[in-house]
């Protein structure tokens, strides 16, 4: 069971301290303050990790196993494959599946994939704020528009806000696909192993 334990990866760390140094930096200077980088980096992680919690704790719940990702990767894998995965594309059978895949250590690159959608689902809401805070007349973030005098940075945060969620909706297939697909073939070498 060794192979499921938790770590930290490197695109975790990286989700926590950007959007955690994002959020610090919203309504607060670091920077030019003279405050270091190591106090900077430290609060900006702690703010980070709360915020990544509470992205777990709320969105992430409705958005992880979503049903029609879920069935639409089940069908795609059925029409490659010309059978069922599993006997059925509901969460029970998803989460089994998952866990068949993990247990084998046949995830692939479904971690990466799924450490890239966290990114996205919590840079997501930041940008968010940031583009409200820059179209608003909020005398905290005066200074930003100082730093984004032009609109520029507003129609890059736009489009990012309207891309991210394709994007979200990409990887999440792919990894729901991977995993129809990782537990068809598990359990085929299973079936062939207990027949040997």
């Amino acid at each position: 069971m060794e192979s499921l334990s938790s770590k930290l990866s490197f695109y975790d760390f990286l989700n926590i301290l950007v959007t955690g140094f994002l959020w610090l930096n919203l309504f607060y200077e670091p920077i030019g303050n003279g405050v270091s980088w190591v106090y900077t980096s430290v609060i900006s992680f702690l703010i980070g990790i709360i915020y990544h919690q509470l992205m777990e704790c709320s969105i992430a719940k409705f958005i992880r196993n979503c049903p029609l990702i879920r069935k639409s990767a089940f069908q795609a894998v059925e029409k490659v494959l010309n059978e069922h995965p599993m006997p059925d594309s509901s969460e029970k059978s998803y989460l089994y599946a998952y866990y068949l895949v993990a247990k084998n250590n046949c995830l692939m690159n479904i971690p990466v994939l799924e450490a890239h959608i966290a990114f996205i689902r919590n840079i997501w809401i930041v940008l968010l704020f940031y583009l409200v805070a820059l179209c608003s007349s909020c005398p905290l973030v005066d200074r930003l528009r100082g730093i984004c005098a032009s609109c520029d940075i507003v129609i890059v945060i736009t489009v990012l806000l309207i891309t991210l969620p394709f994007v979200w909706y990409k990887l999440q297939s792919k990894v729901s696909y991977l995993v129809w697909e990782g537990v068809y073939f598990i359990q085929k070498e299973i079936t062939k192993e207990s027949r040997v």
